[in-house]
C-alpha cells in the first residue's frame, strides 16, 4: 500500500474507498499521509484503528484526526476496545462520558487524570482506578499509577497507606505519600529495601513511633548488607548512634543541639 500511495495515487479524481480501507487495515501509518478530505472519512479512521500496527501510531492517528472524529464517542469506544490508548486525544465531551472513561481506565488507569472533574469524584471510577492502577495492577500486568494520578486518588479520600506498598519506589519516595502512609501505618517501611533511600526520608515529618520503627528497619537492613562486614564493632556502633540521632531527633531539640 505504501508504494502505491507514494506514487500519488491519492491525487486521482475518483477515490476507491475499498482500496484505502484495505491499505489502512494493513498499515495504520498511511492514515497520517492522507489528504484532509480523506481523513474526514470515519470509515477510513476505523480501518486504520483495526491495523495490527495501530498501537505504534495511535498518537498520530487520534491527534491528527479531524475534530469531528475526535468528538465521536463511537470512534473512541472502537479505539479503546481495540486497546488503542488514545483517550487523552479525544474531545473533553467524549472523555467525560462515563462508559468511555471506564474503558480508558481499564486499559490504562493513568487516563484517570484526563477525565472530567465529575468523573474523578465518581466512586465507581475511583474504585476502578484503584483496582487497575494499584491493588490488582501486578496480577493483571497493567501500568502503575504515576504521581499525578496518585495525588488525585489521595484528594478523593483514598488513604495513603492503601497505596504505598503497591507503587514503584520512586513514587513511594514522594513526601505527600510516605508521610501520611508511614504516620498511619509505620510497618509499611518494610517495603523500603534500599538503605540510602531510607535515609533520604524527611524524618522530621514523621511521628516519633514511626521514626522508631524506621530506625529498627535500618538496623535490620544494615545487618543484612555487605557493608557491615567491612566495619568493626565500634564503627557499627557509631553508625547506629549517628543514624539514631538523625531519625529520632525531635524538632524542639534542634536549636539546643545546634542543628
Amino acid at each position: 500500500p505504501k508504494i502505491v500511495l507514494t506514487k500519488k495515487f491519492i491525487k486521482t479524481s475518483k477515490f476507491d474507498y475499498d482500496f484505502f480501507i484495505t491499505a489502512l487495515s494493513q498499515d495504520a501509518s498511511i492514515y497520517c499521509k492522507l489528504p484532509t478530505e480523506l481523513k474526514l472519512e470515519r470509515s477510513l479512521l476505523i480501518a486504520a484503528l483495526s491495523a495490527t500496527n495501530a498501537n505504534f501510531f495511535f498518537r498520530k492517528l487520534i491527534s491528527m484526526a479531524p475534530s469531528t472524529l475526535r468528538d465521536d464517542s463511537n470512534v473512541a469506544k472502537i479505539a479503546l476496545v481495540r486497546e488503542i490508548d488514545g483517550y487523552k486525544y479525544f474531545s473533553y465531551r467524549v472523555r467525560k462520558i462515563k462508559r468511555i472513561c471506564l474503558l480508558a481506565i481499564k486499559l490504562n488507569a493513568n487516563n484517570y487524570k484526563y477525565s472530567g472533574k465529575k468523573l474523578q469524584r465518581d466512586q465507581e471510577i475511583i474504585d476502578k482506578v484503584y483496582k487497575f492502577g494499584v491493588s490488582k495492577r501486578k496480577s493483571l500486568c497493567l501500568k502503575a499509577l504515576d504521581r499525578s494520578n496518585i495525588k488525585l486518588l489521595l484528594q478523593q479520600g483514598i488513604a495513603a497507606k492503601a497505596i504505598y506498598k503497591y507503587v514503584y519506589v520512586k513514587e513511594r519516595r514522594s513526601k505527600y505519600l510516605y508521610v501520611e502512609a508511614l504516620n498511619a501505618k509505620p510497618q509499611l517501611i518494610k517495603y523500603e529495601t534500599n538503605i540510602e533511600g531510607l535515609l533520604g526520608l524527611d524524618f522530621l515529618e514523621l511521628n516519633y513511633s514511626s521514626r522508631k520503627i524506621c530506625f529498627d528497619h535500618f538496623k535490620n537492613l544494615f545487618e543484612k548488607s555487605k557493608k557491615i562486614q567491612r566495619l568493626d564493632i565500634l564503627e557499627v556502633a557509631n553508625l547506629y548512634k549517628q543514624t539514631q540521632k538523625t531519625m529520632l531527633l525531635q524538632k524542639n531539640n534542634m536549636v539546643d543541639r545546634g542543628l
